[in-house]
């Protein structure tokens, strides 16, 4: 490994630490409460100052106890891990990590990372150029890794697509019900609305997927890997103007070893999106464009329309019991009618890749 981990979070914190992290001069570190933690995970903001600057960082502690890393089997803290490798190095200046260092005790993990509040994008749709910036990243991040061997590296703990899939399922909502993140109450309350709300051809397929992944993961295993992110959306993304264009993309928790296009229907799958200027089948051409231009002969134009198709499969396993829930249980109506018109998609969607499997 590249980078070695602190062992203890006092180490990590430590002002001489954080004066070797950063090449600035510290003499006092405060820990502040701060909200967030989606998958169970606890944040700190943290103020670091010296004699002449003050800075500010985010600090992210997790332990198996995290319904995610539970649910997705990461038994190693994979944010920790392909940092620790330096593999997200790879991805500079076009992506920015954010990650300074990292703590393990034998208990919980630490990752000290820069504040990139200042970055985030706001709650809204996107503009196109936002969209076409983050796509660009997109495309830079699975071209960077497409088929690297590196990536199958038992150290790593990386998902499979099995893991990926798994992670968001009526099973773990039911598995997962007690914990305090709504998502998998969610999800376990969503999947009967769905069976109600969809054709029962669609139903059927879901099912039988939700029992047994191994057909869908066979046919993904038949086209090229990447590295995935798998949660690429608005909450873990940032865009930095200055003093370059960049992307801040952070939490990896759920990064996996498997098809590009997961990160791609999940990322224009989210209403930041949906609500843009630009239509799914631009921002899918563009994307494929990219790609395409940065994998050059690498690119085979006969896996593209099936690698989509079971890229859109994905996301419909991980996202319909959430819009079914909503489509019927949302206090507005105006999402109601838009989540029914999402469930109208993801069945045809269905339809269009089960001649994939």
């Amino acid at each position: 490994m590249k980078y070695k981990l602190y062992a203890s979070l006092d180490g990590l914190l430590a002002p001489e630490t954080i004066t070797k992290l950063t090449g600035e001069s510290v003499k006092y570190v405060r820990c502040l409460p701060m909200e967030g933690g989606f998958s169970g995970s606890s944040l700190l903001r943290i103020e670091a100052s010296g004699e002449k600057s003050a800075r500010r960082f985010v600090l992210k502690r997790m332990a198996l106890q995290d319904w995610i890393m539970d649910a997705s089997n990461d038994q190693d803290c994979r944010s920790v891990t392909l940092w620790q490798s330096g593999l997200l190095d790879r991805l500079q200046p076009t992506i920015r990590h954010a990650i300074l260092g990292c703590a393990y005790d034998g208990d919980e993990w630490a990752l000290l990372m820069d504040d990139v509040g200042a970055t985030l994008l706001p709650e809204l749709p996107y503009s196109a150029d936002q969209i076409y910036f983050l796509l660009d990243a997109l495309a830079t991040l699975h071209a960077t890794f497409w088929e690297a061997p590196e990536l199958t590296d038992s150290e790593l703990g990386l998902c499979t697509s099995e893991g990926i899939l798994q992670t968001f399922t009526p099973t773990t909502g039911r598995r997962f019900a007690d914990v305090s993140s709504p998502i998998p109450k969610l999800l376990a309350k969503g999947w009967p609305l769905l069976q109600e709300l969809v054709a029962p051809d669609v139903v059927d397929v879901l099912d039988r997927l939700y029992t047994d992944f191994q057909p869908l993961c066979k046919a993904l295993a038949r086209y090229p890997m990447t590295l995935v992110h798998s949660d690429f959306r608005g909450p873990n993304l940032g865009i930095a103007w200055q003093p370059s264009p960049q992307t801040i993309l952070f939490d990896w928790q759920l990064a996996g070893y498997s098809a590009a296009t997961i990160d791609l229907t999940w990322f224009y799958s989210t209403p930041n999106v949906l609500f843009s200027p630009v239509t799914l089948d631009d921002a899918t051409e563009y994307y494929r464009q990219r790609l395409a231009e940065q994998l050059g002969m690498r690119f085979n134009h006969d896996w593209w329309q099936p690698l989509l198709a079971l890229g859109q499969l994905v996301n419909v396993l991980r996202r319909a019991c959430l819009k079914a829930h909503s489509a019927v249980h949302h206090a507005d109506e105006a999402n109601r009618i838009m989540d029914r018109k999402v469930l109208d998609i993801y069945s045809e969607q269905v339809r269009a890749a089960v001649q994939w499997l």
